[in-house]
């Protein structure tokens, strides 16, 4: 009976130190499995991070864009007015000249 008692209590030595060793595989598993876990996490963090930054970069650059676009468009507009200037001033030399030699041959007479 002793005996028996004995080889019951190894036997339920033996199971427990398979349970320990079970648990601890498992608990080794599940650092692993959070390691990859924060990895993963990490890497999406990352690409979240470069993506936000290019969509920003993106949105600069159409800033950037729309405001030369602006500045085209308003030297187009200074341009056009300018040549409308020299267009009057010219004109208005033109029928001066023409006065002029109005006036000229008008006191040649």
């Amino acid at each position: 009976m002793k005996v028996e008692l004995e080889q019951a209590k190894n036997e339920i030595s033996k199971e427990k130190r398979k349970a320990q060793a079970r648990a601890d595989e498992a608990e080794r598993e599940q650092v692993v499995a959070n390691d990859k876990a924060r990895a993963e996490a990490a890497k999406r963090a990352g690409a979240e991070r470069k993506q936000a930054n290019a969509e920003r970069d993106r949105a600069d650059a159409e800033r950037k864009q729309a405001d030369a676009e602006r500045e085209r468009a308003e030297a187009e507009r200074e341009r056009a007015e300018a040549n409308e200037r020299a267009s009057r001033l010219e004109a208005e030399m033109r029928e001066l000249r023409q006065k002029l030699r109005g006036g000229l041959v008008g006191s040649d007479k």
